[in-house]
């Protein structure tokens, strides 16, 4: 796979100082973070090549962040291809820089996370979570300078438009011979019968993967939770940017993964 990750972006810091001033000068600046769950380490790595990120440990033991800058999303057309109804046209607003996770958290992640035995195919995303109980497994997982949570719907929609002005990251089209190459959507020429491991398409102009389709992924939405990109099962409309559905943060759904934040 050819991977060519984004340079343009000029990124304000993601990390709020800590008192330590080499810690600070560390993190402060870095455009990639990568957490150990092992031993709960957290540093700055350079941007990895394609090779890298293949490592089987990036899907198993550690999860690799890209900084996502402050912005607002860009809205969405007034009317949808085919007739549709768009959905509310506010743009959503990411306040303040923050790290959005490169892959869906994964199986093996997931279990790392609460201290069980690693499962059968761990490098699928985890499905049939519930919001609320990844929130709490979170919330229990302390770092030093930054929580590990549930994106909120701005970070999320920022990180996945990674400043495309089109219905998806990618753009407006919904060929299969296109969207395909990003994600994992039910098409007629390509219905898939399960989720994929994680990060085997194209990435987007921040180096996040699987953004659009694969599993929905719950997001922090006002004072509850809702899902938002779509899924393998799903048409590429539903997957669109911009397109959410509450969930109640209480119950397990079947096709609802997550991709992890890092907050200052």
């Amino acid at each position: 796979m050819r991977l060519l990750l984004p340079t343009a972006f000029v990124l304000a810091s993601c990390a709020a100082p800590s008192g330590d001033s080499a810690v600070d000068s560390a993190l402060s600046d870095a455009a990639w973070l990568e957490l150990d769950l092992t031993n709960r380490s957290l540093h700055p790595v350079t941007a990895p090549d394609a090779r890298g990120l293949t490592e089987t440990s990036l899907r198993r033991t550690r999860i690799l962040f890209r900084c996502i800058p402050a912005g607002t999303t860009n809205g969405h057309p007034a009317v949808l291809p085919g007739g549709g109804e768009p959905e509310d046209s506010v743009p959503l607003v990411n306040a303040a820089p923050a790290y959005l996770a490169v892959f869906e958290l994964t199986r093996g992640q997931w279990a790392r996370l609460q201290g069980q035995a690693e499962p059968n195919d761990p490098a699928l995303p985890v499905t049939g979570l519930a919001p609320a109980e990844v929130a709490e497994v979170t919330a229990a997982f302390r770092l030093p300078r930054f929580r590990l949570a549930l994106p909120d719907a701005g970070l999320w929609a920022r990180g996945c438009d990674a400043g495309s002005a089109g219905l998806f990251t990618w753009g407006d089209s919904t060929d299969p011979a296109v969207s395909t190459t990003y994600a994992v959507l039910c098409t007629a020429s390509n219905p898939p019968s399960g989720p994929a491991p994680v990060g085997g398409l194209l990435p987007n102009a921040f180096g996040l993967f699987d953004m659009h389709g694969n599993v929905w992924e719950a997001v922090r939405s006002g004072t509850g939770y809702a899902a938002r990109g779509g899924a393998w099962d799903a048409a590429p409309l539903q997957a669109r940017t911009a397109n959410q559905v509450p969930v109640d943060g209480e119950v397990q759904h079947p096709s609802l993964g997550v991709r992890l934040a890092l907050m200052p």
